[in-house]
């Protein structure tokens, strides 16, 4: 009897140190794990700006055109008169 108690609790023992190793595993992988989410939080963020930046960017550049494109008809019409002699 003495026999089988020892060696349940040696078998007992054994569990509990793989379960301290299994454990502490778990918690290495949820760090692993939060720092890739965390890094992705940061990702996306940074994403979302570029994003924000080229839209706005998009805009604006849009806007110049408009811009560049009026000038360029004024010069057409100017050129135009020119060549007729109006200037």
């Amino acid at each position: 009897m003495h026999d089988a108690n020892q060696d349940l609790r040696t078998e007992n023992e054994e569990l509990v140190a793989c379960i301290r190793e299994l454990d502490i595993t778990v918690a290495e992988q949820a760090h692993g794990v939060q720092r890739l989410k965390d890094r992705c939080r940061s990702s996306d963020a940074d994403c979302a700006a570029a994003m924000r930046y080229v839209a706005q960017e998009r805009e604006r550049m849009k806007a110049g055109l408009a811009v560049y494109n009026a000038e360029l008809d004024k010069l057409r019409q100017y050129l135009e008169e020119h060549d007729r002699g109006k200037v």
